[in-house]
């Protein structure tokens, strides 16, 4: 056989240097589109976290948002029911009381003094639950906002003290008409409008209940306000 001669040889070398550069343009390639591939793999990525830590700040905000709300609302309930259920009454909130019984109801100048008394310090109370109203409109607005961010039991929480509430407006009605016939009615509905009076054993119900319903709520919420919050 006989040997190339060397237009053979640079021809072949030509031809294998151009396949090498081929292979490596190629491989370049390769590596560049998997390169770009995994960068959108990462932007993507990247993105999705992105997206998911703003929606859980958002959360968070949120549910920081309702709980200062809502602990917010127990808290004025409870300085609500301590002013309405206050045992001073001054003359000059008396004398409002029985002036509103005097255009309301113009035959209360005809009962006796004993009555007429009691009928004053019954719309007293009432006028003190009107003055409070903001207070008791707002306590009902946040029960929703309680369930949906903090379960039924919150909510539960706060019904209770609504329902303290009305416990102090129904005695104090019944309080007005009270002839102390029943000594034990009397001293329960006295128990339910005055603060610190035992009923049953137990050292101011209402306030107990109160106290209860507050701490529940606090329990809760307190560690979504407070880092540093350690249940008593």
């Amino acid at each position: 056989m006989k040997p190339l001669n060397n237009l053979g040889v640079v021809a072949a070398q030509s031809v294998f240097k151009h396949d090498g550069v081929r292979a490596n343009e190629v491989a370049r390639q390769g590596i560049g589109g998997f390169l770009a591939v995994a960068g959108v793999i990462w932007a993507t990525k990247q993105g999705r976290d992105a997206v998911a830590d703003w929606r859980t700040q958002k959360q968070d905000e949120r549910a920081i948002g309702a709980a200062e709300r809502v602990l917010t609302a127990a808290y004025k309930a409870r300085t609500s029911l301590d002013g309405i259920r206050a045992n001073f009454m001054t003359s000059a909130e008396l004398t409002r009381a029985m002036d509103k019984l005097k255009t309301d109801y113009p035959d209360v100048v005809g009962f006796s003094d004993a009555r007429q008394r009691r009928l004053a310090h019954s719309q007293a109370i009432f006028n003190r639950i009107n003055a409070y109203k903001a207070d008791w409109d707002e306590l009902f607005a946040v029960m929703p906002i309680a369930n949906a961010y903090f379960g039924a039991e919150i909510e539960a929480q706060l019904e209770q003290l609504a329902r303290q509430r009305q416990i102090v407006s129904v005695s104090a009605d019944s309080y007005g008409e009270d002839d102390g016939s029943d000594p034990e009615f009397t001293k329960q509905i006295r128990a339910d409008i005055w603060r610190g009076l035992t009923y049953e054993g137990v050292k101011d119900p209402v306030a107990t209940r109160v106290t209860e319903a507050v701490i529940c709520i606090e329990q809760r919420l307190l560690p979504v306000l407070r880092s540093d919050y350690v249940p008593t």
